[in-house]
């Protein structure tokens, strides 16, 4: 297998981060499952000894984006905005770097801190990264599962989606999985979570060619995925990715199938931290199918897409309408990929937008 980018193993993640399995109450408070611990098999040193080594420039790397640059501050217009729970409304009595505080006012100003750069203010991300640093080094040992896994999210998607992060191996990626892990061991029975690590865990077996530990991970995978509709589009990016000679792509797809059948897309709801998640979703399962060569289901998929009560306001229809325009291509490039390959650089949810498309509330640049 050809040598996987670790940005780029990673970023079907940040599409699906908030995406499913959160309510969209107020307190953005994850729904609490029966679920297995974490997976303490896979060990961030082991990555980093894999992993070690210093990419080349990306723009060398990767084919020139159909989508233009990522947008500039003088690009793009705000978007009309959800209404942000007032408890994440910046607040007089956080510290810039939110130091010094209570352990529960630190946890809020670090959320309030996650949110803007997460979604929109990319610039900020990596002082946003920094300040939930502080506060977790602050206050080890008595944070909420949460916080550890904001600043995994934020680890992501600086590294998929800010310019300039050339490095395979960088903090956000070496916090990665230690902050999983530690928010799976601080709310073992947490879905989301445990969706998260063991995409995780999948995609670094697959890495670095274990498969004992891709055995182990893929079970509990299928697993996790039964024990609630919600989990299984959480992890079918990952297992669709996969490479076809695993198999994986081909098991989990009546999975996919079935979630359909039983009328789970239309359950896909949205909220202010991702106010695009139902198109979004529409849109990945058209690409999903034409990963596996389904033109015609893909179509089916792509055409509800671009009918979508969202299409008008959404900032990202332009992946709709290069998927439909080239979907006879795209669904060819899909089945000329070697057997042994996944298809991590040819996704939609694991491209370059797989964060934005759901979660930001502002336009995006206008395809070429």
């Amino acid at each position: 297998m050809n040598r996987i980018h670790v940005a780029t193993a990673l970023v079907s993640w940040c599409f699906l981060s908030f995406s499913f399995g959160c309510d969209t109450e107020e307190s953005v408070a994850l729904e609490v499952a029966s679920q297995t611990p974490a997976n303490e098999g896979i060990t961030i040193e082991t990555l980093s000894e894999a992993q070690r080594v210093e990419s080349e420039e990306r723009t060398n790397e990767t084919e020139e984006s159909p989508v233009g640059d990522v947008p500039t501050d003088s690009e793009v217009e705000t978007a009309e905005a959800w209404e942000v729970p007032e408890e994440l409304l910046p607040n007089e009595r956080w510290s810039a770097s939110c130091s010094n505080l209570e352990v529960a006012e630190a946890e809020l100003c670090a959320e309030a801190n996650f949110w803007p750069a997460f979604q929109d203010e990319m610039d900020d991300r990596e002082t946003t990264f920094e300040r939930l640093t502080t506060v977790i080094d602050e206050h080890e040992g008595n944070l909420s599962a949460r916080l550890y896994f904001l600043r995994a999210l934020l680890g992501v998607a600086i590294q998929t989606e800010n310019s300039g992060v050339d490095s395979l191996i960088t903090p956000y990626i070496l916090t990665m999985k230690p902050d999983l892990d530690k928010a799976c061991e601080l709310e073992p029975e947490n879905p989301f979570y445990n969706t998260w690590r063991l995409s995780g865990d999948l995609i670094l077996a697959m890495m670095l060619k274990e498969e004992e530990l891709y055995e182990q991970a893929k079970a509990e995978s299928f697993e996790h995925a039964l024990a609630d509709f919600k989990n299984v589009m959480g992890i079918m990016s990952t297992w669709m990715a996969f490479p076809l000679d695993s198999g994986l792509p081909q098991e989990a797809l009546p999975y996919m199938e079935e979630w359909l059948a039983n009328g789970h897309l239309d359950e896909v709801d949205d909220a202010w931290y991702r106010p695009y998640t139902r198109i979004g979703f529409t849109l990945m399962v058209g690409d999903m199918y034409a990963r596996m060569g389904e033109k015609e289901k893909a179509r089916e998929y792509v055409e509800k897409t671009l009918v979508h009560p969202d299409a008008e306001s959404w900032p990202y229809l332009f992946l709709a309408d290069d998927l439909n325009e080239n979907l006879d291509t795209i669904v060819e490039g899909y089945l000329a990929l070697p057997d042994d390959i996944p298809a991590t650089e040819q996704m939609i949810s694991w491209g370059r937008y797989s964060c934005r498309m759901c979660h930001s509330n502002v336009d995006a640049p206008d395809a070429p």
